[in-house]
């Protein structure tokens, strides 16, 4: 079974931006982002293109938890922060196996399409 070879984690409060950052500099292929109080939204905004920007298009992103501020349903933010760029999005109970089972399947496809490019 493959393993994660590294994880980094980058605390609380910090940019996207940074975290966009540091998985350049690490070589990560994959960035999860977290959000507890609702403003994913706000924060992730052109994430993707930033990625591009930087040489890093094939970037596995990751994004769930509490990401929009009110009440509205899961399809709804899923589909915006899709449309952001963002590979997959979690509500706030999905379980975290769930998440590696699938990290590991869109990294090794991204990696897969990188090569053939």
């Amino acid at each position: 079974m493959n393993r994660v070879k590294r994880t980094i984690y980058l605390l609380q409060k910090r940019t996207v931006l940074f975290a966009l950052n540091t998985a350049i500099e690490t070589g990560a292929s994959a960035i999860l982002v977290s959000s507890i109080y609702g403003h994913g939204e706000i924060d992730c905004l052109g994430f993707r293109g930033r990625c591009i920007e930087r040489g890093v298009e094939n970037m596995v992103l990751y994004v769930g938890g509490n990401l929009v501020i009110g009440k509205r349903p899961f399809e709804e933010v899923e589909a915006l922060f899709i449309e952001m760029g963002f590979d997959r999005v979690f509500s706030p109970s999905t379980n975290l196996l769930d998440v590696a089972r699938l990290l590991r399947a869109d990294i090794a496809a991204a990696a897969t399409t990188a090569q053939a490019a």
